[in-house]
């Protein structure tokens, strides 16, 4: 394989010179815990992480490459197979587990099988992100060869919706850029700017997207199909992450009155054995127990309330597993408000 860098994270010189037969199929480099910063200019294929680190956990290092390199080949080594090293690595969603004593063959054909099926997914995401241009003199969008001639309010709008590096964009922010210096409330005409803005450009969304980064979370006020709902609905939001407890909270409050976050399944677990709610948003992959351990719990305990997976590794594989566990949906992340609203919305109505 042309072209491929694997990186090796050890405190272990025999662990590298064990793997050595890897130069064969790659440019193949150990790298120090003290030389982690340099990671990014080597921008390697595959990560390989062994389990005799000591600065940090090897765990620790998979979640951190995990986070810092999503597109990259990640993999764990070990003397030895330890069932909860397995389970632990796995959560992290690592593309495999090596062992020491395993041949040159084995390795290989593993890490051979993780690039080309990275490689297949990073080639789908070309095909089908877009093009987009924006030309700040002459207002006008292009759009995959589509051309959106654009008004002073649109241009505006999309400027400081483009200009905003905060994961929320208030409705407030959006009318002191269109209306500089006026204090009264001119949401409606905010929410009718952005709600005709949308219409006009469909792929508004995606290009948002595309320009923040992926992961970006951005609420825009979108019409929101209008349900029964009861605004006391107590709903429970179960995230590891402090940010998207926070975020999601911000989304709900406008229409839900109680909202409580918690970190950890197994703090949710206690929860609902001794209160009752009306709707539960859970993360996937959290430390300790999580999404799909919390669903098998919930399961048992027959509970009849709505539950729904925001997760971003919503992948068919991890939809189908959900669901078949009890889930009542699943939500990837990044999200729109308009797209959970109309989730949560909907579930309670129904429910």
């Amino acid at each position: 394989m042309k072209n491929v860098k694997i990186t090796l994270i050890s405190s272990r010189n025999d662990i590298y010179d064990h793997l050595i037969h890897l130069k064969e199929m790659a440019e193949f480099k150990l790298l120090e815990e003290d030389q982690l910063s340099n990671l990014n200019e080597m921008n390697p294929h595959t990560i390989i992480v062994s389990s005799t680190t000591k600065n940090k956990t090897p765990f620790e290092y998979l979640e951190m490459m995990r986070e810092s390199f999503p597109d990259t080949a990640l993999f764990f080594i070990t003397d030895q197979l330890i069932e909860s090293d397995v389970i632990h690595a796995y959560r992290l969603n690592c593309d495999g587990i090596l062992l020491t004593s395993q041949s040159a063959e084995i390795i290989q054909a593993q890490i051979k099988s993780a690039l080309n099926r990275i490689t297949t997914l990073m080639s789908r995401k070309a095909k089908q992100s877009p093009e987009f241009k924006l030309n700040q003199d002459s207002r006008i969008l292009t759009i995959n060869g589509k051309v959106y001639e654009l008004t002073p309010i649109e241009f505006c709008l999309l400027n400081t919706l483009l200009q905003k590096r905060n994961k929320i964009v208030k409705r407030s922010e959006l009318q002191a850029a269109l209306w500089p210096g006026i204090d009264e409330d001119r949401s409606n005409s905010v929410n009718t700017h952005v709600y005709n803005l949308k219409n006009k450009i469909p792929e508004l969304s995606e290009f948002l997207k595309a320009k923040k980064g992926v992961g970006h979370l951005l609420i825009l006020p979108d019409l929101i199909q209008s349900y029964d709902i009861d605004s006391k609905s107590r709903i429970l939001v179960i995230d590891d992450d402090e940010e998207i407890r926070d975020i999601l909270k911000t989304i709900l409050q406008n229409d839900f009155e109680n909202i409580i976050l918690v970190e950890k399944a197994e703090q949710a677990l206690e929860l609902i054995q001794n209160e009752n709610f009306d709707l539960i948003l859970l993360d996937l992959y959290m430390p300790g127990m999580n999404g799909f351990d919390f669903l098998h719990k919930y399961r048992v305990m027959q509970l009849n309330t709505p539950l729904i997976i925001c997760t971003g590794y919503a992948t068919d594989e991890n939809k189908t597993k959900a669901i078949r566990y009890g889930a009542a949906d699943v939500i990837e992340k990044p999200f729109t408000n308009a797209s959970l609203l109309t989730q949560v919305k909907g579930k309670l109505s129904a429910s």
